[in-house]
């Protein structure tokens, strides 16, 4: 599959889910009651000890940013659902 049409596929995709939902499943602690006028909801990083909440996922509705999550600590992970799956989710990759 071209990149075009993956990109498209996991906008689409994206579109449909419940992210903060889907970060819950795969052990974020939500700390944010709304997101930022820009789809920003706060919550705890993943992988490390996070007191402050000093990462956020996007549940905003601009595609190129729905889904990602950004840690400003540790080392600053900055990932798409996709990715953060693999790297802190039950199943080892992507796939």
């Amino acid at each position: 599959m071209s990149s075009t049409k993956w990109k498209a596929l996991s906008e689409k995709t994206l579109a449909t889910l419940d992210i903060q939902a889907e970060y819950t499943r795969l052990g974020i602690g939500i700390t944010g009651n709304k997101p930022s006028a820009t789809g920003w909801l706060a919550c705890r990083a993943k992988g490390r000890e996070d007191k402050h909440a000093s990462a956020a996922i996007n549940v905003g509705d601009t595609p190129s940013m729905r889904g990602r999550y950004r840690d400003h600590g540790g080392e600053g992970d900055t990932l798409s659902l996709w990715d953060f799956a693999a790297k802190y989710g039950p199943h080892g990759d992507w796939k």
